[in-house]
């Protein structure tokens, strides 16, 4: 009877390593994309980039239009027709045709061109945030994916385990040297072991969808590199603050503010125009030359609300700066103390923690098959085993998050490959 179950178990377990040989059969024949390769994906497909290209284009013709001057004016007078007497009709009527040129006072176009060209910075540096924002994306994207790579292969590892040891508790409740629970708990075992390979499979599936849809390919067939979740990145420099180009936009709008501020104080001066006609005496057929000048009386508009309003503006993109940079510096010390907890902790279950439970792991299981320990102390050290392999893996990726958030803050599409440290 036990030698039948036997067999129907050993099949069983054959099937399902099978299965999950297949599974890491297809993941080797996929096309092997990097970390590199997966950020410049995203980022040559993404919109967001695209369309601040496309303003980085508008700026620069905004600012070839800023240096542009008012254009002439010409000007056509009828004088002294339909009246009375002697002006009746259009025999003594004068006509004037002429040409005028508004000149700008000083100042004014050297202003616009200013903010026109902070414009244009403002928004190439707008295009690099969101070039960050979807490389952080795809780097967060991609250790997800390497992740449930490694996790599927660590509940591949335990069902292969979960099975060796219900071979070994069917064997001793055959030969009566365990109870029949003892074979029902191995049971158990197996089909939950069984049950997490098949949830990490398609965790694996839909961290790879998550990827390739930031490439427009939801559905495109790859396979991750996991070296970064598996190497402890050595402690990194200081990041400089002024690098980020979140504090790169605020001083931009800061300095636009002081630009608009000089070109309110400038549109406060009144232009002035001047102009040259030639007038025909429509009675003596006569001609003369006409001079005119035209210099606005500032009385009602100085423009002294659109300064005011420009020097508030000014002192708040300075204010701005200030609390971009603390800011920064906030989440800087966050995301560096993030990635101190995060090493250390890997440290200790790589070097101290997963060691001794794998130890553990062979004693109990040498010492069940022979009858000195018992089903439950060779059960407890495979949990633990579990569950540290899988700590580590969340521990790593947490790293890894938080070494591409402070790449982000700081500027820089930096990916794993400079990262790299000690190995496993």
């Amino acid at each position: 009877m036990f030698h039948w179950k036997f067999a129907v178990l050993v099949s069983a377990a054959a099937w399902s390593l099978a299965y999950a040989r297949a599974d890491e059969t297809s993941a080797h024949t996929a096309t092997r994309v990097t970390l590199d390769e997966a950020v410049a994906r995203a980022i040559n497909a993404s919109a967001s980039v695209g369309s601040r290209q496309e303003l980085i284009a508008g700026t620069e013709a905004g600012v070839r239009q800023s240096g542009v001057g008012p254009n002439p004016e010409i000007k056509a007078e009828l004088e002294n027709i339909a009246g009375s007497g002697s002006f009746r009709g259009l025999n003594d009527s004068e006509l004037t045709l002429g040409l005028s040129q508004r000149i700008e006072r000083s100042g004014k176009r050297d202003g616009r061109v200013a903010v026109a060209v902070v414009e244009r910075d403002i928004a190439t540096i707008e295009r690099d945030r969101a070039r960050l924002d979807v490389a952080l994306a795809a780097r967060r994207a991609y250790v997800d994916a390497g992740a449930s790579t490694i996790l599927m292969e660590i509940a591949q590892t335990r069902l292969e385990s979960a099975t060796q040891i219900e071979a070994m508790a069917v064997r001793r409740v055959g030969a009566a040297r365990d109870p029949i629970t003892v074979k029902l708990r191995a049971e158990i075992q197996t089909a939950q072991a069984r049950n997490e390979y098949e949830s990490a499979r398609l965790a694996l599936q839909t961290a790879k969808k998550r990827l390739g849809s930031l490439w427009g390919e939801p559905s495109a067939s790859f396979s991750v590199e996991t070296s970064a979740l598996r190497t402890l990145p050595e402690a990194g420099a200081r990041p400089v603050p002024d690098a980020s180009p979140d504090v790169r936009v605020s001083e931009a709008a800061a300095r636009r503010a002081a630009s608009k501020f000089e070109l309110e104080n400038a549109n406060a001066r009144s232009d002035f125009s001047v102009g040259l006609a030639v007038r025909r005496f429509e009675s003596g057929g006569d001609l003369a030359g006409v001079v005119s000048i035209s210099v606005p009386i500032a009385i009602f508009d100085t423009n002294q609300g659109n300064i005011e309003r420009a020097e508030a503006e000014r002192r708040a993109a300075d204010l701005d700066v200030i609390h971009t940079k603390s800011e920064l510096e906030l989440e800087t010390l966050t995301l560096q103390g993030d990635i101190a907890t995060a090493r250390a902790e890997a440290a200790v279950i790589r070097s101290e923690l997963l060691p001794r439970a794998e130890a553990a792991l062979k004693a109990a299981r040498h010492g069940y098959n022979a009858g000195a320990f018992s089903y439950l102390e060779l059960s407890e050290s495979q949990r633990t085993l579990n569950e540290l392999r899988t700590r580590e893996v969340e521990v790593l990726r947490q790293l890894q998050y938080a070494l591409a958030g402070l790449d982000r803050l700081t500027g820089r599409l930096i990916v794993a490959s400079s990262h790299q440290g000690n190995q496993k």
